[in-house]
């Protein structure tokens, strides 16, 4: 019975998904985060490996024609783990008033739960910062 218990107690797997979102005035934004931290004994070593992929999305509140005649949009967010800023051009107008940004890491680092996100958004000559909080969805 006690080795069953040592060799169930090895390898532990738990998983953990984060939600955070937040809006400003013309923009609102989510940011979600997936993963699952595995701990492995090995040669009497317990290892760590965090696998995860992360979603952020920001949609623009208003009507879909207010972004007719939009030419270059950049977003980025920022947290205690890192970050992304994305660049975009536009020769038509956009026909989704949705832009996304999703990745993954493995063995990577990974935000607490109780992470501010600050994200900021350049459309044009306007531009807006907000923050994302954890959230439920």
């Amino acid at each position: 019975m006690l080795l069953a218990l040592v060799l169930f107690s090895a390898c532990s797997n738990h998983d953990y998904h984060y939600y955070f979102y937040g809006e400003g005035d013309y923009w609102e934004g989510e940011y979600s985060m997936i993963g699952t931290k595995v701990l492995e004994e090995q040669n009497g070593r317990t290892t760590y490996t965090d696998k995860n992929s992360d979603d952020f999305a920001i949609t623009y509140k208003g009507p879909l024609e207010d972004l007719s005649s939009l030419q270059s949009l950049e977003y980025s967010f920022s947290h205690s783990a890192g970050g992304v800023s994305t660049l975009e051009d536009y020769d038509r107008p956009p026909v989704e008033a949705t832009f996304e940004s999703i990745g993954g890491i493995k063995d990577g680092m990974k935000i607490s739960r109780n992470e501010v996100i600050h994200v900021h958004v350049m459309w044009d000559d306007a531009e807006e910062s907000f923050e994302l909080r954890r959230a439920s969805k």
